[in-house]
């Protein structure tokens, strides 16, 4: 196999459902959706499960620590190696992982390789023994994966959003009525109060989530990402939005 994703080192705890979630996005990307994908585990002594093997992903029995085995599994010529982390919580499996992605180098695999890493301490180190991106093993969302190798540098972003530092997404209860969605945008950001990416139909209570810049702004919620430290009250925005032109009897576009 040839310009493959490779998947290694299978998460020990519910690695099966985790594969099946992560390959399951692999395919609704479009820039991924027809890569042929393998996997090299010893998880499946008697074959991948039928949510895998639906999912058209070749299986080859081995360890991710084994030279000959990434050699059989096409790892030199995999246009995508994924090294998961056997635990999500555990620094110590840090070790096994570089270990593994140093191997990967070592023996000349030329793909972009993206490695899980609990200790953020250790993120320098996976990128000096190979490693083009770096992420934390975040279960609950395997698109963080696919969004990090479809569009390196994604990954930080995201990140930045998961943690209580940098940057949030802040919820402003206020009441939005008649404003166009880029008029409203342009004043939030000429006035430093963060960039708004959504609000909630204050009709149908459903998210709105970056609209169309011609959208009509009905809302009972602002979404906006906002520095740490940058938030405001809600009164704040509610009077700087009243400045805003208003378009009466217009049609939202959403």
């Amino acid at each position: 196999m040839t310009n493959h994703i490779l998947l290694l080192n299978v998460p020990v705890h519910k690695g099966s459902t985790y594969l099946a979630r992560l390959v399951n996005e692999f395919r609704a990307s479009q820039r991924f959706a027809h890569e042929p994908i393998q996997i090299l585990s010893t998880l499946f002594p008697n074959g991948l499960p039928d949510d895998l093997a639906d999912l058209a992903v070749v299986h080859h029995a081995g360890e991710a620590w084994d030279s000959n085995a990434l050699q059989k599994a096409g790892a030199t010529e995999a246009d995508v190696i994924i090294v998961l982390s056997q635990s999500d919580s555990d620094p110590a499996t840090d070790g096994c992982t570089l270990d593994i992605v140093d191997k990967l180098r070592e023996m000349g695999a030329k793909g972009r390789i993206l490695a899980e890493c609990v200790d953020d301490e250790n993120r320098t180190r996976f990128k000096r023994f190979g490693a083009d991106i770096v992420v934390r093993p975040i279960r609950s969302y395997p698109e963080m994966i696919v969004r990090a190798v479809a569009a390196p540098g994604a990954e930080a972003i995201l990140e930045d959003l998961f943690t209580s530092k940098g940057d949030e997404v802040w919820r402003y209860n206020i009441a939005v009525d008649g404003s166009v969605w880029k008029t409203l945008l342009t004043a939030l950001v000429q006035e430093d109060i963060g960039i708004p990416i959504a609000y909630r139909d204050a009709a149908d209570g459903k998210m709105q989530i970056n609209p169309r810049p011609d959208a009509l702004v009905n809302a009972d919620k602002l979404y906006v990402l906002v520095r740490t430290g940058n938030a405001r009250q809600d009164k704040e925005i509610a009077e700087l939005l009243k400045l805003c032109p208003k378009v009466d009897g217009a049609n939202a576009a959403t």
